[in-house]
């Protein structure tokens, strides 16, 4: 009778222990001393700033922490000072501490918020979600007396839906919601201005395929907001603007607007050409609180053909776009802008390479005068051009050996703009400016040599003023004692003339050494005293047959499953070693010297010494 009891090894894959415990992040410090000569200082003698990230992975759970600190004292609504941190797992991610989300550039785009944060991407779902501080509130100073960093503390709220077809499609809905706490400040002075705020904003996202060759893409926002005051007694007579969906989450006053904008865009793909068409129209006064700053009262015409010939090497590119304002006519002038665009790439060879682009950019304004009862004169309506056009062009060429490499560059820009009125023989005011830079490098490569020149040039002329600016410029690259320390110094001259008289004379000069020292090579294996047979539980192979061969065959596969059990054991103990982790050290000098003048017959000087220590594992 044959009696063989068999015990496998457990699959760790199916839990993600293989991939063991990881550790890495780095820190990062670095100091910044000042000193003038001849003039007061124009910055702190002496700062200091630290940052750094861990990231913690277990068996596949990522936790990233990052920090960042600073000396400098802050009074802004945002401190430099922060914390974060980013656990993720799969298709899992969060958000903790000072941290950032977008959800889209018309509801809550990157603004910086203290809270919690989620993201969850699930096959073709998409959901995300955010809750926190927008803003600490900023008590009034009566010793200081500044009223305009007075603030309340702002709290905010948002969620993002959306699923993602098998054909690319996309459909995604947003809902982000803020208010000001109204008693976060115990004193608000007269002359601050302040009120509180309360936003509601939604939106929803379209991007489909048409066809292949075809895509639309949109998006339509429609933000409430109270700009005055939320405290204010409610009012059944709302005003015009309150006609949306929105009405029913902000309270029933007279200070409740709405406010929309839209972004679309219809494109065509081919292989070798492309064609967009844009369409932007964002209302007046049109915000949220979830961004910190929006372009509105405006509507954007925009085609934007491309093309590629000549097997890749040619690229042609093109923009014209019309711009429009005072959308409700309610301002005195009304603003229409022309913008053409075009750019050339050409890259024949890896030799050469040549890009140019020309922008005409026109400006068209409509001044109404202000309505006077008694007096009517059609000539007091102005009409005002603004022109400017812009000309770069830029040309490179590499030669030389492989011991030996070279590189010719050559830049230049030219812009002209101008003020007209029609009927006027020439603009009212016009500017030019030409800028130009010839650079020049070489590379030993036997030697790690690298030595680096140039000179730049720019000429600018207005309505009596003429301002000219030139100067060379070199610079030298070698590592040192076995490329351990990497070291590079540059100087430069540059000079300004003002209608012929010195204006300014400039000279500069810096150095900076790093070094990079070769990580420790500590031993990682863990030491084990312990027999195999015991390390892991249920992974020995226990036979018992009365067959000879049988019992030779068993005892193999036993082995096999020993040898395999204890190279998982050995990825799940594998802990990244912190001794074999990379420094980095630099030194950075900079010496300004400014030369006397005309206009500043003494002269002066300044030098900034920054030192970097920057720790990676």
């Amino acid at each position: 009778m044959l009696c063989t009891n068999t015990i496998l090894a457990q699959d760790l894959s199916q839990y993600g222990w293989k991939k063991g415990v990881k550790i890495g992040g780095g820190i990062n410090f670095n100091t910044v001393n000042y000193k003038s000569n001849g003039i007061g200082n124009r910055r702190d003698p002496f700062n200091w700033f630290g940052s750094g990230n861990l990231n913690i992975n277990m068996f596949g759970y990522s936790m990233p922490f990052s920090f960042s600190l600073s000396n400098a004292a802050r009074t802004y609504t945002q401190p430099f000072n922060r914390i974060q941190l980013k656990p993720s797992y799969k298709w899992i991610k969060g958000y903790w501490g000072s941290t950032s989300m977008s959800f889209s550039p018309l509801t809550l785009s990157g603004h910086l918020f203290n809270g919690y944060g989620i993201e969850l991407n699930k096959s073709n779902w998409n959901f995300a979600a955010m809750y926190g501080k927008l803003r600490e509130a900023v008590q009034y100073d009566p010793i200081v007396k500044n009223s305009n960093t007075v603030a309340y503390k702002r709290k905010g709220l948002g969620f993002k839906g959306g699923y993602r077809f098998k054909n690319g499609d996309e459909l995604n809905i947003i809902y982000f919601t803020a208010k000001d706490d109204t008693t976060s400040l115990p004193v608000i002075p007269a002359e601050a201005l302040l009120t509180p705020k309360q936003n509601h904003v939604a939106s929803v996202g379209l991007k489909k395929k048409l066809f292949k060759k075809f895509s639309i893409q949109f998006e339509y926002a429609l933000s409430g907001i109270i700009t005055d005051n939320t405290t204010s007694r409610a009012n059944t007579q709302l005003t015009k603007q309150t006609n949306s969906f929105l009405k029913f989450l902000l309270p029933n006053k007279p200070n409740t607007k709405y406010y929309d904008a839209i972004k679309s865009s219809f494109g065509y793909n081919a292989k070798y050409y492309g064609l967009q068409l844009q369409y932007e129209r964002i209302t007046p006064e049109y915000q949220t609180l979830g961004a910190y700053f929006f372009n509105n009262d405006l509507i954007n015409y925009t085609i934007a053909p491309t093309c590629t010939l000549l097997k890749g090497k040619l690229n042609l590119g093109g923009n014209i776009g019309v711009q429009l304002n005072n959308l409700d006519k309610n301002k005195n002038s009304t603003t229409k802008r022309l913008v053409t665009a075009v750019t050339v790439a050409y890259t024949p060879n890896n030799k050469w390479s040549y890009n140019t682009s020309y922008n005409n950019f026109t400006t068209f304004t409509n001044i109404k005068p202000l309505d006077d009862p008694f007096i009517q004169n059609p000539l007091d309506t102005l009409n005002f051009y603004q022109i400017s056009n812009s000309f770069n062009s830029s040309i490179s060429h590499s030669f030389g050996t492989k011991q030996v490499k070279k590189t010719l560059s050559l830049n230049a820009a030219y812009q002209k703009a101008s003020d007209q009125q029609p009927g006027t023989l020439q603009g009212i005011k016009v500017s030019n400016v030409l800028n130009g830079n010839l650079a020049y490098s070489q590379m030993f490569a036997a030697k790690s040599l690298s030595i680096s020149g140039g000179a730049n040039y720019s000429l600018s002329t207005a309505v009596g003023n003429r301002t000219l600016f030139y100067g060379p410029s070199v610079n030298v690259s070698k590592p040192l004692l076995g490329k351990k320390i990497n070291f590079s110094s540059g100087g430069g001259y540059n000079k300004s003339l003002s209608n012929g008289k010195s204006n300014s004379a400039v000279i500069t000069a810096r150095a900076s050494l790093s070094y990079a020292p070769k990580a420790k090579t500590a031993a990682t294996n863990q030491k084990t005293t312990a027999k195999p047979t015991n390390i892991l539980p249920n992974t020995d192979t226990v036979a018992v047959a009365n067959n000879n061969s049988n019992t030779k065959t068993t005892a193999a596969k036993s082995e096999t499953n020993k040898s395999e059990a204890n190279k998982n054991l050995k990825k799940i103990v594998q802990v990244q070693n912190p001794l074999k982790g990379k420094q980095n050290m630099s030194l950075n000098i900079n010496y300004l010297k400014r030369l006397p003048t005309n206009t500043l017959p003494k002269g002066f000087s300044e030098v900034t010494v920054t030192v970097n220590w920057a720790y990676t594992f």
